[in-house]
């Protein structure tokens, strides 16, 4: 049989385009019609001819298969197939799918406890695909998971449900398309809300009064951004230990207080309260429990008012006769001037008068009064009418030769009697006698609730050595009244101190203190002394009228700066306190009581010490310097020495007292006196008398060991002591 050869005719069995997915596999065929059979078949891809091991042939067919396809897989796939009468060609077309881009402006747009509510826009790319589903995985504080849900182009909101309460999530979003390839995840963090509010803040609770108590509270603290807002309160109140059904109340969101009345008096409620959201009431507060009033008080008694003068009205009051069962807390006073009110004061339970001030004159005025239990229960109000009383003309101020309190060498005090007319200000005037003009006007002002009996004005900045005139004129509500007769002061110098600058332990310091400018006849200069060493001693006078410093009988601490301050002006002198040139050391004085040597020691600390006396020229201790003999020949020969609590017991002995002048006359009976501390204190504090020795006298029979820095002999003190010498020395010094 004889047959014709024809050239192959090859068809593509998928003609157009055709579309693989990323990571796919291919399959392209091409059937064909040839006599003979083709003796060859290959592919090529975009021109490029493929490898034949990825080409099956057989009598009718080539097919083409390729695994793993990238994204540059795509393009013409070209089939051909010759044998030896000719060839035959036929191309494909392939689009490789990609993942469409990632989702944009992820957000949630919507919390509630258990969901978050998701919000995105659709990607322009889509992979050569249409998205068929999207993707979410959730993490986070609560239930986790992930979860597909259907959904095309169009869809661009989806809600999370199943979600725990105010929990943290992490939720990512993908798109799928139709080759079944998902877009890059697009993340989103949120919190679910919660499912409680909190408990209410601020709570108070007040008691109206025998019906009513009053609720008062702050919306709880929450966020927003995790709480859903309060909507409302829920109200529960009911008799404390009542086992009726509790009342309930929904209340707005505001105000945040509620007045619960028709409540039985005198009867403890318990209210609770509890905020409300969408999901439901929150955390419940209780009230403390809280008792009704029982009945208000009644009105103040006896009210009465007066106005002593035209700025004030003075009311009184007895106390109401009925309390309400509670003391009286305060009285509330109301002021209504032509019917509008003015002023309210709270004052004490315990008060029963008192002076409204700062009123008009010639006005009149309505008070009320009412009275307050210590349950804040106020009574029915007393109302009283007073017209306060008018103003007079204004008089002028009374300056006189008294005027003048203080004068210094820069300023002035000046005073004078309030006059009538209730002032309100002065007018004051000044200038240097020697001149004509009033250069300088000052305008005082005061206060007609405070008016004092007599008024004070200080000058400052005035010239030394000056004579000044003044003329005041007052004013009040009715006007100006006239101005004074013209007054004149001099202002003074500076202060002159006079006195010795040295003087010496024993004698008398006098200082003196004058103002220039004023005379032994000025009584309003006002003397004071100061000292670098603190007050001044007891020791110390200042004369009243001439200002003269004197101090008796000067120690060594009394030497110093002293500073004299006259009328506001000061000036000081430094003064320098030497010892007396008639101090000598005593030796060994023989004891009376005890048996033993006494002995001098120089010690710079004594202890327990206790004082006893002895006459100047004997060595017999004394406890009595009452002796006439001794008054005869000099009025300061006794001498206060110390001795050992351990040494001999006299009879009546005078312990040493400091800062006290010792001397004839000293009361004998003293006892027990703070002692001295040192060597120096015995110099310094002991006597005011003829000897300030700092020698301790010891008793050696008693052997105190705390003493043993000298000890001498009786012989040694027999050479050095000469009593007739000694007394005529101390007499002739003093």
């Amino acid at each position: 049989m004889l047959f014709a050869a024809v050239a192959p005719e090859i068809t593509a069995d998928e003609e157009g385009l055709v579309k693989f997915p990323l990571n796919g596999t291919l399959h392209l065929s091409c059937s064909f019609q040839s006599v003979p059979a083709p003796d060859s078949a290959k592919w090529t891809h975009n021109g490029t001819q493929l490898l034949s091991t990825l080409v099956t042939l057989t009598a009718s067919t080539t097919t083409l298969t390729r695994t793993n396809l990238q994204a540059n897989g795509g393009g013409a796939y070209a089939c051909s197939a010759s044998n030896e009468v000719g060839s035959d060609t036929a191309t494909t077309f392939v689009r490789i799918q990609l993942p469409s881009d990632p989702v944009s402006d992820l957000e949630v747009i919507e919390r509630a406890t258990d969901s978050l509510t998701l919000s995105w826009t659709n990607p322009h790319f889509t992979g050569f695909a249409s998205i068929t589903s999207f993707r979410v995985i959730i993490t986070g504080g609560g239930p986790e998971g992930s979860e597909a849900f259907g959904g095309d182009e169009t869809l661009t909101e989806y809600t999370v449900s199943s979600l725990s309460p105010l929990s943290f999530y992490t939720i990512s979003l993908s798109a799928v398309n139709d080759a079944g390839l998902q877009s890059l995840p697009v993340i989103v963090q949120e919190s679910t809300r919660s499912l409680r509010l909190p408990v209410i803040e601020e709570p108070v609770i007040i008691v109206v009064n025998s019906t009513a108590i009053l609720l008062q509270w702050q919306s709880p603290r929450y966020d927003p951004a995790t709480t859903y807002p309060v909507t409302s309160y829920q109200l529960t109140y009911i008799k404390q230990g009542g086992r009726e059904t509790p009342t309930n109340r929904s209340l707005p969101l505001q105000p945040t207080s509620v007045t619960v009345g028709n409540l039985a008096k005198g009867t403890v409620y318990v209210f609770t309260l509890a905020p409300v959201n969408t999901a439901g009431p929150g955390a419940t507060f209780t009230y403390e429990p809280t008792e009704t009033f029982i009945d208000p008080p009644s009105p103040p008694r006896e009210v009465t008012a007066e106005s002593p003068n035209p700025f004030t009205i003075q009311l009184s009051w007895s106390p109401p006769s009925s309390d309400g069962g509670r003391p009286i807390g305060e009285y509330r006073i109301q002021v209504f001037t032509s019917g509008e009110y003015s002023s309210t004061y709270n004052l004490p339970g315990s008060a029963e008068t008192y002076d409204i001030t700062e009123l008009s004159q010639n006005t009149s005025y309505e008070i009320r009064i009412t009275a307050v239990n210590a349950d804040n229960q106020e009574s029915n109000y007393v109302a009283v009418m007073q017209t306060t009383a008018p103003v007079g003309d204004p008089q002028p101020p009374v300056l006189d030769a008294f005027s003048a309190a203080r004068v210094g060498n820069t300023m002035a005090e000046i005073s004078w009697d309030t006059p009538g007319g209730f002032p309100n200000r002065y007018i004051i005037q000044i200038r240097a006698s020697s001149q004509n003009k009033w250069n300088m006007t000052i305008n005082f002002t005061i206060s007609v609730q405070l008016l004092p009996s007599r008024q004070t004005f200080v000058f400052k900045d005035l010239q030394p050595l000056t004579a000044y005139s003044v003329r005041i004129q007052s004013e009040n509500v009715k006007g100006l009244s006239e101005f004074t007769e013209i007054f004149t002061f001099k202002t003074y110098g500076d202060v002159e101190i006079s006195g010795d600058e040295a003087v010496s332990v024993g004698s008398t310091l006098s200082l003196g203190c004058g103002l220039e400018g004023a005379d032994s006849s000025d009584s309003n200069i006002n003397y004071t002394w100061s000292s670098t060493n603190g007050p001044l001693p007891p020791r110390a006078s200042v004369g009243e009228v001439d200002g003269v410093l004197v101090i008796q009988d000067v120690r060594r601490e009394d030497g110093g700066v002293y500073t004299c301050t006259a009328n506001g002006v000061s000036g000081n002198i430094t003064v320098e306190v030497s010892r007396s040139s008639n101090l000598s050391l005593v030796g060994i004085v023989a004891g009376s009581a005890g048996g033993g040597i006494l002995i001098t020691l120089i010690v710079c600390t004594v202890l327990c010490i206790v004082w006893c006396y002895r006459r100047s020229n004997s060595k017999v201790v004394v406890d009595d310097i009452d002796s006439p003999p001794v008054m005869d020949r000099c009025s300061h020969i006794y001498e206060c020495l110390p001795l050992s609590n351990a040494g001999p017991v006299y009879n009546n002995p005078i312990t040493f007292m400091p800062n006290k002048a010792y001397g004839v006359g000293l009361n004998k009976n003293l006892k027990e006196v703070e002692l001295a501390k040192s060597c120096d204190d015995v110099y310094v504090e002991v006597q005011a008398g003829v000897r300030r020795q700092p020698e301790m006298i010891y008793d050696l029979a008693v052997h105190n060991p705390m003493q043993t820095k000298a000890e001498e002999s009786e012989e040694d003190y027999d050479e050095a002591y000469d009593p007739e010498s000694d007394l005529e020395e101390a007499c002739t010094n003093m």
